[in-house]
């Protein structure tokens, strides 16, 4: 039991050194400063939205942050979704996947049977999301865009505690996985 831990941990430990970049002077990953001074976390964010590396992110304390249009999904992820170039089929999952998000964001922890919706609307859009981007190349890889929406929208420490209380509240849950065409709504 204690060699495949061994095993595990030596192989994350070896991928974290991997996504390093120890100053070899590659020009595959983001551009270093040219002199040597530091560059805090909060800079070195800026510059890579302004780079276009990264996206320009609502990192407000507002739980929700802004959503202008009314639809569910926070302005910059809406952004971010246009700027993928998708069809209307992909970017329609893509949005509906995100408004689940923001919905674990805010669903009251102690209703199960809330809780249980969300997560299984989440299961729908992710089933949704698989069927549309089949076959995709890794540019347009559904799962991983999926990922990245995950990310951006937990991208605070309010929003990050409020989706580990989301989380807290489905444990021990048994949901079913869909099939067939999720992507209606």
């Amino acid at each position: 039991m204690r060699r495949p831990l061994l095993i595990a941990a030596a192989a994350s430990l070896t991928l974290a050194l991997a996504a390093c970049d120890f100053g070899g002077g590659g020009s595959d990953g983001p551009s270093q400063p040219t002199d040597n001074t530091p560059v805090s976390l909060s800079e070195r964010i800026t510059q890579l939205e302004a780079s276009g590396q990264l996206p320009r992110l609502d990192r407000s304390t507002d739980l929700l942050g802004s959503d202008a249009n009314a639809n569910g999904v926070r302005d910059d992820i809406d952004t971010w979704i246009a700027g993928r170039a998708l069809s209307a089929q992909r970017t329609k999952a893509l949005t509906r996947a995100a408004k689940t998000a923001q919905a674990a964001l805010t669903v009251n922890p102690a209703d199960s049977s809330a809780v249980r919706a969300v997560a299984r609307q989440g299961a729908r859009d992710i089933n949704c999301i698989s069927t549309v981007f089949a076959g995709d190349t890794a540019s347009n890889n559904g799962f991983e865009l999926h990922k990245a929406i995950e990310k951006y929208t937990f991208n605070t420490k309010p929003r990050v505690l409020a989706y580990i209380t989301f989380n807290k509240a489905l444990s021990g849950a048994v949901l079913s996985l869909p099939s067939g065409d999720t992507c209606d709504e």
